[in-house]
This record gives C-alpha cells, sequence and structure tokens, in this order.
C-alpha cells in the first residue's frame, strides 16, 4: 500500500461526458452508454429504472409502516408474518438496487444501513414469534425482559442510536439455529461438513483449491495491510511501546475495512460481518474467493473511493459511544450522513499515518466540505507537513496565493500570458499572432463574511476584470456573470483556443475528487478583460479581500491563522516563525475617514497645471496608497451622490490620479487629455464664452457710479468637492461623463467635472441663464459673484431674493452678513476668484 500503487485520475479533464455506472440484468455487463450530463451517473434507461425499482421498495417500506402504526397496542402473529413477508421483500429490492446501480459508485451506506436495519428487525420478528405468543407480541416488543443468559449470547448486527440500545439488547432473546441452504463450496461451509464423501471424491479437490487460494489472497491482503490481522496474538503484543505508538493507525486502518465492508452493502457480507467480532476471523470464514480478490485490489490500487472511505474512518475511530452507529467486526461505523470535523491532531495523524499511501494532489478525496479545505490549506501554508516536500511541495498552487489563503480564497485553477505581449510565430508562408488572457479561479465558504462582498467589489471593477460567481458545484447555472467576451485565447485564424467552458472542464475536474456533498462554497473565476495583461490577478485578490477585512497587518492576518489552526501549545513557536516575506503591492495603508464632499473643495483652473503635475509622473505606476486612496475618495463621492458606478462595462474617457496639494493632503484629478485632444473650442456659440478677467470689478465700478452711496459684497455658489453644482451633460455618443480608477472602477459623474473639457463654459452658461432676473444688482464669474445695494434695507431684499432664486434651482450661496458689507468695491477682492486647494507647489 505505497504511493506508487495509488490510482491517480486524469490529469487533463476531457470533454466526453462520463460513463453509466450500472450493471445489465441479463449478462452483469456493463452499460457502455453515456450519462446526459457531466454530473450524472446513471443513462436515462437506467435512471428511469432505478427510479421505478425506488419506488417499490419504498411502497414496501410504507406497507410495513402502515402495519406498525395500525398494531400500535396490539401486533398479533399474522400482522408479524406479514411484516416480515414486507421487509424480506424490501430487501430483496435494495440488494438488487445495489448490485445493479451501486457496485460501481463511491459509497452508498444509505442502503446498507437500510439493509442491515431490515435484517436485524425480520430476525427480532422471527424470534419473537417463536417465543411469544400471539396475543402478546407487541408488549414483547414494547418492554422486554431480557433472559438470564442473554449476556452470554454473541450479538447480532446491532444498530445503535444515542436514544436506544441496540435491537438484541432491547430484545434480550435467545439466539436459536436456523437452517440456511449454501452450496457446499461456500467458504462459509467448513471443510468438516464435507466429510461424508468419498476421500478422492472432485468436489473435495475444488473445494481444497478454493480454500487454499481463499487462504492466500488473506495472506497477500495482510500482507499488503498488517493492521487487518487483528488476532489475539497480535492484540497481545500492543503492550510493546513500539507497537502502542502505532496503535491509532491500526484503529484507523481497521475502521477503514469496516468502512469498506459496510459502503460495499453485500448482504451476505453484511451479515456475517453482524457476526463476527475480528476482522481476520471475517476474513478467514466465509468471504468468497472472488470477494477477497476485490479486497485485494482496493488496497493495491487505491483510488478516490477508498480515500473518502478513509476520511470517514478516522471520524469513526474517535466517534463517542452516545453518537448513532453500527456495530461491525467488533468496531462501530457511524450511520451519520455527515462525519465530524477533524481537528489538527487528527489530521497530523492522518498525515503521519498515510502521508506514503496519498499524495498531496488526492487531498481534497478527504475533504467533506469547504471547512475542511480551507484548515487544510493554512495547515500546509504553515509548513506543518512539509516545507517544499511532502503535502505541500512547491509545484502546490497553495503557495501562489499564501494571503488570499488566509484570508478564505482558496486557488482552484489558474492560467496566465507569458510573456505579457502577443506572440507571432511563423505559420507557412505567412504569421500567425495569438493573444491570451490571464484568468484565476478559486473557492470561497458560503459562510464566509467576505464572500459576496468580494464578488460586489470585483463586478464593481468592471475596467479590469471579467467576473462568474457559481454558488455550489453546479457550473451550469451561474449566480452571477459579466457582459464580456470570455476568450482565454485567440489567434488571427482561428477566433477561440480556449473559453469560459475549458476553464468550467478544469473545475469538474477538480470536483470529482470531492465528495457529492460538498457545496457549501462559491467558486469564483476573474479573468483580466483586456488580453497580454502582466499577472496580478492573485495581488489583487489579496488586497481586495485585505481591504474588505479592515486592511489588518500581514502580520495580524498570520497571527489570526495560527491561533485558529494550531493547538494552543504549539502556537508560541509558529508565532516566532512566522513573518513570511509577501507581494509589496499588499498595502497596509488605511483611508477610512475621507470626507472631502462637503468639506474642501478642489481648485478648478487645472487646464495648464494638470498636463505639467502628469509629465512629472511619466513612465511611473500608480502608487498603491494613491490607488487605494482615490478608492476611497470616490465612495465618499458616491455617497454624496456626485457620481455613481457603472454596473457595466463602458470605455473610460478619464483616468482618475491623485497628487498632493498646498496642504499636504492628497486631491483627485481626472485625466482627460484625449477628449481634450480632440475638443472643438468653436464648435460652441458666443454665449457660452466666460467672462473676461477682472468683469466683477467692472461690474461694481458701473453701480458705483449710478450709486454714490451702494454697499457691495463678494459672495459664491457653493459647489463640489471637484465639480460644479450643476447637472452631468450627456453626450449623445459617449454618454455622461466617466473616468476609471487604477483599481478598475468605472465611474460616471452626475455632476459637471471640474477637469472635463468645456465643463466650466457650461457651468457659465447655466448660471447666468438662471439668475438673469437678478443681473441689474449682481453679477457672476463661474461661482464667484459680486452683489451691489443701494442700501442696508436694499440688501436685505437682494439677499433675500438671490437666495430664492438660487434655492429654485438646488444651488446654496455663501453670502457675507449684511454688516460686512464694505462702501468701498475695491476693498471687496473682486479682482481674485473663489478657488479650491491648488497643488503642492502651483499655489
Amino acid at each position: 500500500m505505497t504511493r506508487n500503487n495509488i490510482s491517480r485520475p486524469n490529469t487533463e479533464p476531457g470533454q466526453e461526458l462520463p460513463t453509466c455506472l450500472a450493471l445489465n440484468p441479463n449478462n452483469a455487463s456493463i452499460c457502455s452508454a453515456k450519462t446526459l450530463r457531466y454530473s450524472h451517473k446513471l443513462c436515462p434507461r437506467h435512471h428511469r429504472e432505478l427510479k421505478n425499482l425506488t419506488t417499490q421498495y419504498t411502497c414496501k417500506k410504507n406497507e410495513a409502516e402502515n402495519i406498525e402504526k395500525a398494531g400500535e397496542y396490539k401486533l398479533d402473529e399474522r400482522q408479524a408474518l406479514a411484516l416480515i413477508s414486507i421487509k424480506e421483500a424490501e430487501i430483496g429490492m435494495r440488494s438488487h438496487v445495489q448490485m445493479r446501480f451501486f457496485s460501481r459508485a463511491a459509497d452508498n451506506l444509505g442502503h446498507s444501513q437500510r439493509i442491515l436495519l431490515l435484517q436485524s428487525e425480520v430476525r427480532s420478528l422471527k424470534k419473537l414469534i417463536k417465543s411469544s405468543p400471539g396475543d402478546s407480541l407487541q408488549e414483547s416488543l414494547r418492554s422486554p425482559e431480557p433472559s438470564a443468559d442473554a449476556e452470554a449470547i454473541q450479538p447480532e448486527a446491532s444498530i445503535h442510536t444515542a436514544s436506544s440500545p441496540s435491537s438484541t439488547e432491547q430484545l434480550g432473546v435467545e439466539r436459536k439455529m436456523q437452517l440456511v441452504r449454501r452450496s457446499r463450496l461456500s467458504q462459509q461451509v467448513p471443510m468438516e461438513e464435507l466429510n461424508d464423501l468419498d476421500p478422492d471424491h472432485p468436489l473435495l479437490a475444488v473445494k481444497r483449491f478454493m480454500t487454499e487460494m481463499a487462504d492466500s489472497l488473506v495472506n497477500k491482503l495482510i500482507e499488503i495491510v498488517p493492521a487487518l490481522d487483528d488476532s489475539p496474538h497480535v492484540a497481545a503484543n500492543q503492550h510493546d511501546p513500539s507497537a502502542m505508538a502505532s496503535e491509532t493507525g491500526d484503529n484507523i486502518i481497521r475502521n477503514w475495512f469496516r468502512r469498506l465492508v459496510v459502503a460495499r452493502g453485500r448482504p451476505d457480507e453484511l451479515n456475517l460481518a453482524s457476526r463476527k467480532t475480528s476482522i481476520i476471523e471475517f476474513l478467514r470464514s466465509g468471504v468468497e474467493v472472488e470477494e477477497l480478490r476485490k479486497y485485494v485490489e482496493y488496497y493495491e490500487e487505491i483510488d478516490i473511493n477508498a480515500l473518502r472511505h478513509l476520511r470517514r474512518a478516522v471520524s469513526d475511530t474517535f466517534l463517542a459511544e452516545d453518537r448513532p452507529h453500527i456495530t461491525v467486526l467488533g468496531g462501530s461505523v457511524s450511520i451519520e450522513d455527515v462525519a465530524d470535523q477533524l481537528s489538527t491532531e487528527r489530521w497530523d495523524m492522518v498525515f503521519c499515518f498515510f502521508k506514503d499511501v496519498i499524495p498531496w494532489e488526492l487531498l481534497p478525496c478527504l475533504y467533506l466540505n469547504f471547512s475542511d479545505t480551507a484548515h487544510m490549506s493554512k495547515l500546509l501554508l504553515l509548513g506543518r507537513y512539509g516545507q517544499g516536500e511532502d503535502w505541500c511541495p512547491e509545484e502546490n498552487p497553495l503557495h501562489d496565493c499564501e494571503l488570499g489563503t488566509y484570508l478564505g480564497f482558496v486557488l482552484s485553477t489558474q492560467g496566465s500570458c507569458d510573456p505579457p505581449a502577443p506572440t507571432i510565430v511563423a505559420e507557412g508562408q505567412g504569421l500567425r499572432e495569438t493573444e491570451h488572457r490571464n484568468y484565476v479561479a478559486g473557492r470561497m465558504s458560503t459562510n464566509n463574511p467576505l464572500a459576496e462582498p468580494f464578488l460586489l467589489e470585483l463586478r464593481r471593477r468592471t475596467r479590469l476584470y471579467l467576473v462568474v460567481a457559481w454558488k455550489g458545484a453546479n457550473l451550469d447555472e451561474f449566480f452571477y456573470q459579466s457582459n464580456g467576451d470570455f476568450t482565454l485565447r485567440r489567434t488571427r485564424t482561428a477566433r477561440t483556443h480556449g473559453d469560459l467552458d475549458s476553464v468550467k472542464n478544469d473545475l469538474r475536474h477538480q470536483r470529482s475528487l470531492l465528495v457529492e456533498t460538498y457545496e457549501d462554497y462559491w467558486q469564483f473565476l476573474i479573468v483580466d478583460r483586456m488580453p497580454c495583461q502582466q499577472f496580478v490577478l492573485l495581488q489583487v485578490i489579496s488586497d481586495v479581500l485585505a481591504q474588505l477585512n479592515g486592511q489588518p497587518s500581514i502580520q495580524k492576518i498570520v497571527e489570526d491563522v495560527i491561533r485558529e489552526v494550531v493547538p494552543s501549545k504549539e502556537q508560541e513557536t509558529y508565532l516566532q516563525a512566522s513573518g513570511a516575506a509577501f507581494d509589496g503591492r499588499i498595502s497596509e495603508t488605511r483611508f477610512t475617514d475621507i470626507e472631502y464632499e462637503g468639506n474642501r473643495s478642489r481648485c478648478w483652473d487645472t487646464e495648464s497645471l494638470l498636463p505639467e503635475l502628469l509629465d512629472s509622473r511619466k513612465g511611473t505606476k500608480v502608487p498603491i496608497d494613491y490607488a487605494r486612496f482615490i478608492t476611497a475618495l470616490c465612495g465618499n463621492l458616491e455617497s454624496k451622490g456626485t457620481i455613481r458606478i457603472a454596473e457595466e462595462f463602458t470605455p473610460p474617457q478619464g483616468v482618475a490620479c491623485a497628487f498632493p496639494g498646498s496642504d499636504g493632503k492628497l486631491d483627485l484629478y481626472i485625466d482627460y487629455k484625449a477628449l481634450i485632444a480632440i475638443a472643438n473650442p468653436s464648435a460652441l456659440p458666443s454665449s457660452f464664452d466666460l467672462p473676461t478677467e477682472g468683469s466683477l470689478l467692472s461690474f461694481a465700478r458701473a453701480f458705483k457710479r449710478v450709486h454714490g452711496n451702494a454697499l457691495f459684497a463678494k459672495g459664491s455658489i457653493v459647489t463640489h468637492y471637484c465639480a460644479w453644482p450643476i447637472d452631468a451633460v450627456k453626450h449623445s455618443s459617449r454618454g455622461l461623463p466617466n473616468f476609471t480608477t487604477p483599481e478598475g472602477h468605472i465611474y460616471e459623474w452626475l455632476k459637471a467635472p471640474f477637469d472635463y473639457p468645456f465643463s466650466a463654459k457650461f457651468c457659465q452658461y447655466l448660471i447666468r441663464h438662471r439668475f438673469q432676473e437678478c443681473a441689474t444688482f449682481s453679477s457672476f464669474h463661474l461661482t464667484t459673484f459680486v452683489i451691489c445695494a443701494i442700501d442696508t434695507q436694499d440688501a436685505a431684499k437682494k439677499v433675500t431674493h438671490l437666495h430664492e432664486v438660487a434655492e429654485k434651482h438646488g444651488l446654496k450661496l455663501s453670502i457675507p452678513p449684511i454688516s460686512l458689507w464694505v462702501d468701498q468695491y475695491e476693498r471687496t477682492g473682486l479682482e481674485k476668484l473663489y478657488n479650491g486647494v491648488r497643488p503642492a507647489g502651483h499655489e
């Protein structure tokens, strides 16, 4: 039982549908028909047949339940005999189903449990008929009096639950011999039973040959798996310290065999196993030669199903006595649908005793749910089961996404464009160009509170990524899928060489290693929208999860994982050894208190400033901290209704960037150079022209000439942080103004942005139009204005009127109190317009 003997699945998942698992009834041949779906196990014809048989034995079960309900207070002999007949019929039907449809399947514990239960009930009913008067039969079932020698009786198949004793203990009846017709060649018939035959009878020769063959196969099985020899002389040696060290491993292996016997569900073997108290006795006293050969093959070529049995056997080894179980071959086998989660100490035992049997590629066969996957992945990355060898070699993909794994994302598969450029190769007399897209697929638990926010954040990054999400194992029904082309590799001559289906086949292949009940996970696929990009998807995934987790330090993340999965007495050692180097792209800078909108205003006259600022950054990447700031600030602007996220991909018109302001804080700017380059100022009529410099002073001077005692004040229209106080203008072809962030979000402006071409001219035109009725006593240059009045009473009227007009159009004004108005307009500072924070070095 070594790793070299293990049968591994094909590493290249095929497109072909699986073959039906059923056996044909006439010649026991394997059905060659294909299933309709990858997840199906039977062809349509055998599926219908199984459905009909299931209906039949379900009817028998219902008949038995009706009789039991009718005889709740009194069950006579006639009813007991009817129950025996019905239950035996159900046993036959279930055995037929077991042989036909589940002999090649991974596990069918439900059928086996039901068959064992029915056999036990039938035996109990037959005994009660013989030992109890007909009119008190039900009373015997309800409150039996144990016989004096009940404890001395060898127990039969027993099923234990948390609330009831075994059937034999409850009934307390004496076992009686029953005549059973068997072939004299059966292994359950000893040689002594053939003493009536002549010494030279051919039957004796055949019997000796089969017995020798059976003994040879048992010896071979014990040679492969020595722990299966649980005879008394072996048990006596367990007092040897060296032997005691492997006792736990031997118990797991023996429970592994018990689990196999139950999973096979052969009624004759189950009946025999329920009456034997040791495995070696079971093997040497009745198992047929052909079945022994199958046991040998099972351990010679350990496959996926065997590893699943092993996982359940580990749970059985540490099963509490009050948990529901059946007793087989002197040991307990759980009858619960789901096994317990394995603690780190239990996984340590699996590694200690079976690391040479289980390759790291087949570890998923041991996982019952995503909790197992996440727990074991963290232990592997912490180096508990080999550093660069054993279960975590360098080729294990977990190494590629270490921080993401610690935060709950377990990598499934990936594909990268290497090098990040189209490849051009000669083909015949021409050239062929091929483009690739990077992609990553991975899982997260459905119980992880970060899973859905993670999906939402990736969905919002529409410029950079295409996203597909499935909930559970069904890859034919997605939970969410981005609009876009999921071609992963294409050439000039052939459109598609790899697409979404090819990745789904990889994921289905990985899913085939897992048990059917493994459903508690999200499956994500993230694809670069643009081909031939640098492969940074894994860093992005880790960064997003870190942001959603409150941006803890890397050391804090590792420490939390150690405290979660490492036994307490070993944690200090692991904490001292932690400090692995992670990718520098992960930022620990937090921007959680940005409230610029309504509290800060950025300068608007950037037409000449921004090109100079951008040139200073030419050829450099956006620092991760700046990218994080931009995302946080956009969240603030979005919450205040200045911008909104684009749910679907639209071509971005501008790129967000950040520069320090004159006060040291970062400010957001949008680079619209592509639009500015094609903008045509002459396309706008003269009514959109901005006022000339000093226009406000000229207006005040003219008013002073008419009203010598006039009062003056300089006011402003309250603006947004980096947008004018007017709605954004929707372009006929481009739509609303938008921009993209370094992290891939695309936002649309709901208010006219400062940096958009001609936005200042649109703002001036609308303000002039809205305050036209106030033109006799006020003048506006963008959001700065001068207000004039004859005296204080007139000033109060003019202020009220301006506020009314502003409120009508959804604007807010800032006007000094009348007590601060001046009669000398030169003192109002009208030569300068109100403006926000300017970039550092450009004050």
